[in-house]
């Protein structure tokens, strides 16, 4: 099951961005983000092809609000086209997509203390690394990240790949067969 869910309205980048439409795996909670500069049922659809359904497949379910996107018939079409059940939660119940909302609130944090300095407004160049934050979070409830429950391993920061290629390559050069091997060889040097 997926939820999708629009963080609007948002500051205009210089891409002409002024939305983020969220998508959440609800078994993973695992988030995708797409920065958009039109917000059209065409434009939603294209964004759910190219995010999810390339990804992932179709879902058996896509649960959302009641935006009249989401409610279009080019949306609705576009479900069961995926042979996907298209589910709309109650109006004015926000708890009844608790886990999207939670998402959507956590990006809108995000973006407003991001922009709060006027050099930073282009949100959307950082939509990306605020989703790979988001995804690469221990969670509470599943203890695990979303990322690893996703994909099976846990994504590499740069900081630990790089620490890792440095232990790797000292313990390929230190083992105590190839120190035994270079002092061997060195004693021989000397003698010779």
């Amino acid at each position: 099951m997926v939820s999708m869910d629009f963080v609007i309205p948002l500051p205009v980048t210089r891409r002409g961005n002024t939305a983020l439409l969220l998508f959440q795996d609800h078994f993973t909670g695992f988030v995708i983000a797409k920065a958009m500069s039109e917000t059209g049922a065409l434009e939603v659809v294209k964004a759910f092809e190219e995010c999810v359904f390339r990804r992932f497949g179709a879902p058996s379910l896509i649960r959302h609000d009641r935006d009249p996107r989401f409610m279009s018939e080019v949306f609705q079409a576009f479900a069961e086209l995926m042979q996907s059940r298209s589910r709309a939660t109650l109006s004015y119940r926000t708890r009844a997509n608790g886990q999207q909302e939670r998402s959507v609130n956590t990006m809108i944090q995000t973006v407003r203390a991001y922009v709060e300095d006027p050099l930073q407004a282009d949100w959307d160049d950082i939509a990306e690394k605020m989703v790979h934050a988001i995804n690469n979070s221990r969670d509470t409830t599943r203890r695990e990240t979303q990322f690893y429950l996703v994909h099976g391993w846990d994504a590499q920061s740069t900081l630990k790949s790089m620490t890792s290629t440095i232990k790797r390559t000292l313990r390929t050069q230190l083992t105590p067969r190839n120190g035994a091997e270079k002092l061997t060889a060195n004693e021989r040097s000397p003698s010779s």
